[in-house]
């Protein structure tokens, strides 16, 4: 499972009745097929409406998320548009991305 930190950037906001998170990432050291687990309580909310900005790096290489909230997941994708396979080590990808929820 990755690494959630709410208090690296510390972020807390509220916009009209949903509240912002801004969050960092570490990926995880084995990365499942079917995306890794996020659920709204990991990002400080009991819904989550939207990530937005999941990009994490190395530094060298990039991928690119998206959410599925009905499996509160993670799917992490290649430049090429294929999902990164099974048991692939993320643990040294990192990034920032905010959730919106309530």
């Amino acid at each position: 499972m990755a690494t959630i930190s709410r208090d690296a950037v510390g972020m807390y906001d509220k916009s009209g009745t949903k509240e912002r998170r801004i969050v960092a990432y570490t990926g995880p050291a084995s990365y499942a097929t079917g995306g890794d687990t996020l659920p709204p309580e990991s990002v400080g909310l009991g819904r989550i409406e939207a990530l937005l900005g999941l990009v994490i790096s190395d530094g060298t290489t990039v991928y690119w998320g998206y959410y599925n909230q009905t499996t509160e997941m993670i799917l992490w994708y290649s430049a090429t548009g294929t999902e990164i396979t099974n048991a692939t080590d993320l643990s040294t990808f990192s990034g920032r991305f905010e959730a919106i929820g309530i």
